[in-house]
């Protein structure tokens, strides 16, 4: 019988000392507030063209790109009107109007040298969808714009594609390794935040809001369908470059890369 073998990695992304909560007090963000927000929103060219997706939850943007992952971290207080609130990425200013107070700061965890014209799919596709109808110029328009369960980015590195999907309330994404991949060729730099720093085998850094903490990566492999443990750490580099330290594992084999934001 064929082995399989997955290798997965899970970082969690736990907020110490950070109130994300956005005190909308209209009635129709209450009503928003209980429809089922874990998607991811493809662009249909109602974004720049180097975003694939992006998902709004827990007080945060997160941006999906052709070069990584833009975590667009927030706070809104005061009345606001949803239908005002805009997208961004790489910006500070969300809200235009003057009866609101945000706070936010971007945070950038890019891949270094990833591969270019990247293909991104959706998968599990929901029965809802957006319509993006700004101004008046309908060939601007994107309409019946997909929301997915799951966004799959292939060949980030050669032979490695990437997986983004949700566990419960929180995003998960996954290094797919492929045969002929290369762990040591999964390389990311964090970039909009400081003192970047490992502590406790936990991978750290701060931001405006406080500190964010990313657990040691639980690694597996699977095969035949058994999980079996494998020792994963991470590894800060030269020039603050974050990588992977990994146990023995069957190079020969596919495997996987999980880590839990």
């Amino acid at each position: 019988m064929k082995k399989h073998l997955k290798i997965t990695v899970v970082f969690l992304l736990t907020f110490l000392c950070l109130s994300f909560a956005c005190k909308l007090y209209s009635q129709q963000q209450n009503v928003l507030d209980k429809i089922d927000r874990q998607f991811f929103i493809e662009n249909k060219g109602q974004w720049p063209k180097e975003v694939l997706y992006l998902s709004s939850i827990g007080g945060r943007n997160t941006w999906i790109t052709n070069f990584g992952v833009v975590y667009d971290f927030y706070n809104v207080d005061g009345q606001v009107n949803p239908q005002e609130i805009k997208h961004r990425i790489g910006r500070d200013n969300a809200l235009a109007d003057s009866k609101v107070t945000t706070t936010g700061q971007v945070v950038k965890m890019t891949l270094e040298s990833p591969n270019q014209n990247l293909n991104a799919t959706g998968n599990k596709k929901k029965e809802a969808y957006y319509n993006y109808l700004l101004g008046n110029d309908e060939s601007k328009w994107a309409t019946n714009v997909g929301l997915f369960k799951e966004a799959l980015v292939k060949n980030v590195f050669n032979h490695i594609d990437q997986k983004y999907y949700f566990d419960n309330d929180l995003l998960r994404y996954d290094f797919v390794v492929n045969k002929g991949g290369s762990v040591k060729d999964i390389k990311m730099r964090f970039e909009g935040c400081e003192n970047l720093r490992i502590q406790d085998e936990e991978l750290l850094f701060n931001t405006r809001f406080g500190v964010i903490k990313q657990s040691r990566p639980f690694a597996y492999q699977e095969i035949n369908g058994i999980k079996s443990p494998i020792d994963c750490k991470f590894k800060i580099n030269t020039g603050g470059v974050i990588s992977f330290e990994l146990g023995e594992y069957n190079p020969n084999i596919d495997l996987v890369i999980d880590p839990l934001v």
